[in-house]
């Protein structure tokens, strides 16, 4: 979901990558940018995401939750963050 809308699904069992990008400090646009690369060179672009805040522009913190209500499993691996 993005925005409250689902935009797309990411198939069970198989890995997924995801590209994650938005600028800090004095490059902050108040975006964001989302690639998700799935299983047979499937490829979801969404460009220039409202931040929740236009006032956000450090990285305080960051976590991987589940919205899900029932027991589930999912795996993070080969996880970079750079600042570039």
């Amino acid at each position: 979901r993005i925005n409250n809308a689902d935009v797309m699904d990411i198939p069970v069992g198989q890995w997924a990558h995801v590209d994650v990008a938005a600028g800090l400090g004095e490059q902050s646009s108040g975006t964001w940018d989302l690639t998700v690369r799935l299983p047979g060179g499937v490829v979801r672009e969404f460009r220039h995401l409202p931040n929740r805040s236009r006032d956000w522009k450090t990285l305080n913190w960051l976590g991987f939750v589940s919205n899900e209500t029932r027991a589930t499993v999912f795996y993070l691996d080969n996880i970079e963050l750079a600042n570039q």
